[in-house]
């Protein structure tokens, strides 16, 4: 499947750097599918959608905590250091949350430690990761190559989330969660044979502190609409995504009656939704056309309803397949951009401001179920799915009007 994903991708100056980047998102993506199908389903069996909302919102927590200082870091010290401690924090979590396999006590520990330090490690190392996609491919070809390389990440995370569900089914926790340290050695090496060169760029020092430091990047970032848009927009997706990992677990265990293998699949069907679109729509003149993810936005909240009502599977199956890939077109569409539009100098902060904002909404969402002790799933689907339709439509008329920009691949 990556050979496949990544023979569409043209390599840089006759070099081999895109089917690099490609193979190393894709072992990123598949130890995100594994990792989140493993922690969501021992979360929902463990304890109840208050449990998985909890250990999400921790995650949420430390993302928008550490956001900020990794920002002003990732533009101020060495890129290739922060990549290099997310390694180091990532194995700690897994060592902790392997420990938790063995010993029952200290498995809703284990799942808060795993669900921690991943977060903490993604914060360390996206912004470096970002500044080594800007120095390695031209500013003309990022948008364009970013959605080819966000149907790599589909295919990575269809192979993690189904792979994963099916090892969760047949062989119990173990097995996925050794496959995750097996993954994470597999990205170290490829990262320091090939990408780590990249990823280092002169130390930059800012004046008047680092609050100001960082400030200044943001306020870069906003008064740009379309960037600033490519940021909300994305935020908002995001939110979906979030509140889907939050409810599909219990959804299927409660509603459904389903179990790990049915999980697993529905996860799958998401990201070969997603791959399966954004190969359909990756033709430059299609997206060049007027801003898709606002449209995308819409038909996501009008599915999130449907899904909610069904309780037909193999219907629910294509809802959300059809779910994840306008989920992964509107996103790649957004990340293209940013990576597109933010200046190298200031992708750190840029990043952080967008990780923060994407936080923020984790933490109401993650914290409504103990906030609002309500199991029933649908409830929760049907109210966000309304107003993601009505964001999307009135975001979408708003944008046309202001008459922005598209920012062609």
């Amino acid at each position: 499947m990556l050979r496949r994903a990544t023979s569409t991708i043209e390599t840089v100056n006759g070099g081999v750097i895109v089917p690099v980047i490609a193979a190393s998102r894709f072992l990123s993506l598949f130890s995100v599918g594994v990792g989140f199908v493993v922690m969501t389903w021992l979360g929902a069996v463990a304890g109840s959608m208050q449990l998985v909302g909890q250990l999400f919102l921790a995650g949420s927590i430390t993302t928008l905590g550490i956001s900020a200082i990794t920002g002003v870091l990732s533009d101020q010290r060495s890129r290739i250091s922060l990549i290099r401690w997310g390694w180091m924090v990532r194995f700690s979590g897994l060592s902790l949350f392997l420990a938790g396999l063995f010993e029952h006590e200290l498995l809703v520990p284990g799942l808060f430690a795993f669900s921690i330090t991943t977060a903490l490690s993604n914060a360390l190392g996206a912004s470096a990761m970002d500044s080594a996609f800007q120095n390695a491919i031209p500013l003309a070809r990022r948008v364009h190559l970013s959605m080819r390389l966000e149907i790599v990440r589909q295919a990575g995370l269809i192979c993690g989330m189904g792979g994963g569900g099916f090892l969760l089914h047949a062989f119990g926790a173990l097995t996925p969660s050794l496959l995750l340290l097996v993954t994470l050695g597999l990205q170290i090496v490829l990262f320091e044979t090939s990408l780590s060169r990249y990823a280092d760029g002169p130390v930059r020092y800012g004046q008047g502190g680092a609050l100001r430091f960082w400030l200044d990047g943001v306020r870069s970032a906003f008064r740009d609409v379309n960037l600033a848009a490519s940021i909300l927009v994305g935020s908002l997706l995001v939110s979906v995504a979030q509140l889907t990992n939050l409810l599909v677990p219990v959804f299927v265990k409660d509603t459904l009656d389903g179990e790990s293998d049915l999980y697993g699949l529905l996860e799958s069907a998401w990201s070969a939704g997603g791959a399966a679109l954004l190969t359909i729509v990756s033709l430059r003149h299609f997206l060049a056309r007027e801003r898709l993810e606002f449209l995308a936005l819409t038909v996501i909240g009008i599915l999130m309803i449907a899904f909610a009502m069904s309780r037909s599977v193999p219907l629910l199956i294509l809802i959300y397949a059809l779910l994840g890939g306008f989920f992964a077109l509107g996103k790649a569409l957004c990340d293209g951009r940013l990576l597109a539009l933010a200046r190298t100098e200031e992708i750190g902060r840029v990043r952080s401001a967008s990780v923060m904002l994407n936080s923020a909404a984790g933490v109401l969402i993650f914290l409504s179920p103990t906030v609002f002790p309500n199991d029933n799933a649908v409830l929760y689907y049907c109210i966000w799915g309304g107003i993601v339709t009505v964001t999307g439509l009135v975001t979408f008329v708003f944008v046309r009007r202001q008459k922005v920009k598209t920012i062609s691949p």
